[in-house]
């Protein structure tokens, strides 16, 4: 698994809205960060690190948010 950031999501609506923008890639799941800058992050199964472009998109236009990927 990895984690990205998202910027822009502080709560648990946003969080809500995230996970179901993905319901199309099982095992992505919005999760509590580790980071002190960011409230949740994005977790990718290795075996969909490919289509984290993809996922990256659908995260940035589900509202004001950003998958911080770099």
């Amino acid at each position: 698994m990895q984690n990205y950031p998202i910027k822009g999501a502080t709560c648990n609506a946003c969080q809500m809205v995230i996970s179901m923008s993905l319901e199309e890639f099982p095992g992505v799941g919005v999760v509590a960060s580790d980071n002190p800058d960011f409230t949740f992050s994005l977790q990718v199964p290795e075996s969909l690190l490919a289509k984290l472009p993809e996922i990256k998109k659908i995260v940035d236009t589900a509202g004001h948010y950003e998958l911080i990927t770099a």
